[in-house]
């Protein structure tokens, strides 16, 4: 009985076993037909949602929460996976690091990878144009203070979410911001046309700039070569700027670099390199000084609320004095040209300056053996305030009529100095030397310890000193003015004025 039993179950077990293979493939064939479907279906939802008014108002939301605006972000084209807008534009709020921005012919590729891990991709965001209008980072205006993060236009009701659209990121990363056409405005000075990349890092953003023309009020044209600076974001918010390369094209460069606070202090160093000193001369020196600058400044701003100041040592390299009123009247008592155009070996000067007054401290310009010049001299208000000292060689004093050693009293270094005060305004100068010689000349030639020859050169000083003094003889003290007219007659007239 029991192997009639165990022989009648054997085909049942068989039969058994050819159905369960069966049952595997059909299983398998149905989860991998709709798996494709899901998949086709997905990516439809996909590409359909990228396209659709409720992804534009959430971009529009991220990118405001992101960057402290408001964002107005043009309809989405979508070709693949790359999608693009015509335009975005933003209105900076309190603690925005600008006022305006607009970016035109926005394009991003999404790398559908960054699906896998809750993220939008983004390897490559360019724009055809970027203008941003940068502000110090802090309470930017009262009349934008309202929080909201989209624009009013934006209006359309996003749909209630699905289980599809439970699975799609919620953060962006992008690896590259690139334009070649960036503009920038700050403060009066505007970055046109500059080429921009800007990489993520730790806490902000890395930005290389390269080319574009720099224009700031009262400097001349400028190139950009180069530029990194680094945008760091939060309650510390900061921007480094690194090895920024200007070309100068009246001639010369310098090299920046510096940082800048969310409190609104900072520093900055520059490096002079053989700037034409030309474009920073008031009108009346343009004609008169010549040379290239060369040196370090430096600008720093310790308190939110004071003003900053800039300090530094600067030297003048091929320097040269051209047509001084003071020079030409030592020529006219020298009866010499030798002052006309005076080269100079050495000029050197610490600066030190504040809102409202400029110091140049330790002022040595050193005519190599023929004159030198030290001492100190303030601009305030337009108005100059020097005490100077005027050195010449040793061997002219022989030729100075009158006493000079009264005047050139002091002697060091080579030369004998005279004291010189200056006075005046930046584009009228007034110096006191040239009134102080006319008198001992004028004392010389009334006692008559004067040659012949030297008579004729009082005139050129007398004719010249209008030109250097403003009144020149109510400037002279009174003695000197009697002397002056007492002189007048000594002076023989030209032929053609008898």
């Amino acid at each position: 009985m029991r192997e009639d039993s165990t022989a009648a179950e054997f085909p049942k077990r068989k039969r058994t076993s050819h159905k369960a293979p069966s049952l595997i493939l059909w299983s398998g064939a149905l989860l991998f037909i709709g798996a494709v479907i899901a998949l086709f279906a997905g990516q439809a939802w996909f590409e359909a949602y990228l396209k659709s008014e409720s992804f534009r108002v959430k971009t529009e939301s991220a990118i405001g929460r992101a960057l402290h605006a408001t964002a107005e972000l043009a309809p989405l084209k979508r070709q693949g996976t790359i999608v693009s807008s015509d335009t975005l534009a933003m209105d900076g709020l309190e603690g925005a690091f600008f006022r305006k921005a607009k970016i035109q012919s926005g394009r991003a590729e999404v790398d559908l990878n960054g699906l896998w891990h809750k993220k939008w991709l983004l390897p490559t965001l360019t724009f055809a144009r970027l203008d941003l209008d940068l502000v110090l980072p802090q309470k930017l205006q009262t009349a934008n203070t309202s929080p909201p993060s989209v624009s009013p236009s934006s209006t359309a009701t996003p749909p209630a979410r699905t289980w599809l659209s439970n699975l799609l990121p919620s953060r962006t990363e992008i690896s590259t911001i690139q334009t070649d056409r960036a503009t920038f405005t700050f403060q009066g000075a505007e970055l046109r046309q500059t080429r921009l990349e800007a990489k993520p890092v730790e806490g902000g953003w890395a930005i290389d700039l390269a080319g574009g023309d720099l224009h700031w009020p009262g400097t001349p044209a400028t190139e950009l070569t180069q530029a990194r600076l680094i945008y760091k974001s939060g309650e510390t918010a900061e921007c480094i700027l690194r090895n920024a390369r200007l070309l100068l094209k009246t001639g010369g460069q310098t090299t920046l670099s510096g940082q800048w606070s969310r409190d609104n202090t900072g520093e900055f160093h520059a490096q002079l390199e053989n700037v034409t000193v030309h474009p920073f001369l008031p009108e009346w020196w343009q004609a008169r000084l010549q040379g290239s600058l060369q040196g370090t400044l430096h600008y720093t701003k310790n308190a939110p609320n004071l003003p900053g100041e800039i300090s530094g040592e600067i030297r003048l390299t091929g320097g040269k004095l051209e047509a001084l009123p003071l020079l030409s009247q030592l020529d006219s008592f020298l009866g010499v040209p030798r002052f006309r155009q005076v080269p100079l070996k050495t000029a050197t000067t610490r600066i030190l300056r504040t809102a409202t007054r400029t110091e140049f401290q330790d002022l040595d310009l050193d005519a190599d053996g023929l004159l030198r010049v030290q001492g100190s001299l303030a601009v305030e208000g337009g108005q100059l305030k020097g005490a100077l000292k005027l050195g010449i060689s040793s061997g002219l004093l022989q030729w100075l009529p009158g006493s000079p050693t009264k005047i050139f009293a002091e002697s060091r270094d080579g030369y004998v100095w005279a004291p010189l005060n200056l006075s005046g305004s930046v584009d009228h100068p007034v110096e006191d030397l040239s009134a102080r010689l006319a008198a001992a000349t004028l004392g010389a030639i009334q006692s008559g310890d004067v040659t012949e020859a030297l008579r004729g050169a009082v005139k050129g000083v007398i004719d010249g000193a209008g030109k250097i003094l403003p009144k020149p003889v109510q400037a002279l003290p009174e003695a000197a003015k009697s002397l002056l007219d007492a002189a007048k007659s000594l002076v023989p007239k030209p032929e053609n004025s008898r």
